[in-house]
């Protein structure tokens, strides 16, 4: 299932936990193709 289309707002995008925990989510989730193309 594909998200919907959102844009993606994330504060303290410099801190520890985006570093080691988002960024990668996000980027397997895309790798995946689970996030809509036109996610911003």
């Amino acid at each position: 299932m594909i998200a919907e289309q959102c844009t993606l707002a994330l504060f303290g995008a410099l801190g520890d936990l985006a570093l080691r925990k988002l960024f990668p989510s996000l980027y397997q989730l895309d790798r995946a193709n689970l996030l809509h193309p036109d996610m911003r």
